[in-house]
């Protein structure tokens, strides 16, 4: 299969055939690298769908997307697409990532949590709880933000931010 031809084609609207490039990849792990070549493709529609598609496989078999943390987060860095970002953020905390990756990917979040995008501030809201549960130095600069976001006239950011908090409370 060739996985960015499978992820091209209609617009940003639409998940195309992401389901049939997932199982593709579970049943032939070795075109993992295809998947996350495709992140960094010329096509804003494939970049999108490969982040999303590279999210479902980490959800199933973080294990074989962690050998990829470099990778997705230099793009991530590099990309300013809001869903490779915000794939990034349910991805990455998946992932075993080393001290300056951790770091790098905190930073990532902490920028996004400015973005326009309401479901990229969610996503990277959720993406630096994830890191803090495990991280006190963190979790200490983590609540400040959580707390803010409790605060938000968007309600569904808001939302998000009690779950936040009851993570981070059951964690205590």
């Amino acid at each position: 299969m060739d996985i960015q031809e499978a992820l091209s084609g209609g617009d940003r609207r639409t998940v195309g055939r992401i389901k049939e490039v997932v199982a593709h990849i579970l049943a032939h792990p070795d075109a993992l690298p295809d998947l996350v070549a495709a992140l960094d493709a010329e096509e804003a529609v494939v970049r999108m769908r490969a982040a999303d598609a590279l999210e479902k496989v980490s959800a199933q078999h973080a294990d074989w997307v962690a050998p990829f943390a470099e990778d997705i987060l230099a793009v991530a860095t590099r990309r300013v697409d809001q869903e490779i970002r915000w794939h990034a953020a349910q991805t990455l905390p998946r992932l075993g990532l080393d001290p300056g990756q951790r770091n790098r990917a905190v930073a990532l979040f902490t920028d996004c949590l400015n973005a326009e995008s309401r479901i990229l501030r969610a996503f990277a809201l959720t993406g630096l709880v994830e890191f803090a549960l495990t991280d006190p130095a963190l979790r200490a600069r983590v609540e400040p933000l959580v707390e803010e976001a409790l605060t938000s006239d968007v309600p569904s950011y808001a939302a998000r931010a009690r779950k936040l908090r009851k993570r981070l409370d059951r964690a205590s």
